[in-house]
């Protein structure tokens, strides 16, 4: 059974990670960290609400990063997120079209985590 959810943030969180986990290669507790960024809760608040450490849900959040790009974890108004908005890994022309501190973030993720780095953005990309 499914705890109840008190909060109307709580259910939206919920439905979209569920969606994540779905569509994606996101794990459910990844899905978990990038619904509540996507409604904007820092890294503590994260943690917080799903009962993990601070550098777990940094680590989650890399992965998304390297895997879909830095707009997969920003933040959104609950007005502009959709349950089931997707999202798409990132495209060679993606990064070429990003401005500098996107591609740094993206960069120092796909280094971090290589294995969830999309393979047609293994060239090298200028800092």
């Amino acid at each position: 059974m499914t705890p109840a959810l008190a909060r109307p943030d709580e259910r939206l969180t919920h439905e979209r990670a569920r969606y994540l986990e779905a569509m994606t290669d996101l794990r459910a507790a990844e899905a978990d960290a990038v619904a509540y960024a996507e409604l904007g809760y820092s890294s503590s608040e994260i943690v917080k609400q799903i009962d993990t450490g601070e550098s777990t849900v940094r680590a989650y959040l890399a992965r998304t990063i390297a895997q879909y790009g830095p707009e997969a974890v920003h933040a959104r108004s609950p007005e502009d997120l959709s349950t089931n908005t997707d999202l798409s890994p990132v495209e060679p022309g993606d990064v070429e079209e990003w401005p500098d501190h996107y591609v740094d973030a993206w960069l120092d993720a796909a280094e971090s985590h290589p294995d969830r780095r999309p393979d047609d953005t293994r060239a090298e990309v200028p800092r």
